[in-house]
C-alpha cells in the first residue's frame, strides 16, 4: 500500500472525507449508509492486497518447487550420490522403508557390498508411481563396513553400515 500513490489518495483525501460526512450527518441512517460505503472501500482495499499477498506466496511456492527440481537435476546429471551413514552391533537386524519412490514408474536396484568387496543384489524390481518400497530384512553376523547401493531410476543412494562389537 505504501508504494502505489493511488491508495495513499484516497487514504489521505477519500477517508477523510467519510469521517466528515459521517460528523455531519443529521439521522442515524444517514450515518450507517456513509458507514457502509467506507466499509465497501476498506473491504476493497482488504480484498486487492489480499490478492497481492496470496500471488506473492504462490510465486515463492512456484519459486522454491523450481529450485528443488533444478537441484534434483543437478544431483542427476553430475551423478551426485546422496551417502548415509549407519553404526549398527553384530546380531542386529534393520529393515529400509522408503514410504514413496516418486511420481514416475521406476527401476529399483539394491545390492550390498560386505567387507571382502563382495556385492550381492537384494533386489530388482520396476515400481509404480507412487508406490512404496519395502527392502528385505538384513541381519549382519560380522563386523566390518557395509555399503548397501540403492538406485531408483537413476537416482543413486548410498548407506555405508558400520558393524562392530
Amino acid at each position: 500500500m505504501d508504494n502505489n500513490p493511488q491508495d495513499k489518495w484516497v487514504l489521505s483525501n477519500i477517508v477523510p472525507k467519510f469521517l466528515e460526512a459521517i460528523k455531519s450527518s443529521t439521522t442515524i441512517q444517514e450515518e450507517q449508509i456513509i458507514i457502509s460505503q467506507l466499509n465497501k472501500l476498506l473491504n476493497n482495499f482488504e480484498f486487492r492486497y489480499n490478492q497481492i499477498f496470496e500471488e506473492k506466496n504462490k510465486i515463492a511456492r512456484q519459486i522454491n518447487q523450481n529450485l528443488q527440481e533444478l537441484i534434483e537435476k543437478i544431483k542427476k546429471d553430475f551423478n551426485i550420490q546422496e551417502e548415509k551413514n549407519l553404526a549398527m552391533k553384530v546380531g542386529q537386524s534393520i529393515q529400509f522403508k522408503f514410504a514413496t519412490i516418486g511420481n514416475k514408474q521406476a527401476l529399483v536396484v539394491v545390492t550390498l557390498q560386505n567387507p571382502t568387496g563382495r556385492v550381492t543384489q537384494l533386489k530388482k524390481q520396476i515400481l509404480a508411481a507412487r508406490s512404496s518400497l519395502t527392502l528385505p530384512n538384513l541381519k549382519f553376523n560380522s563386523i566390518g563396513k557395509y555399503r548397501m547401493m540403492i538406485r531408483i531410476g537413476s537416482v543413486p543412494r548410498n548407506i555405508n553400515i558400520v558393524v562392530s562389537k
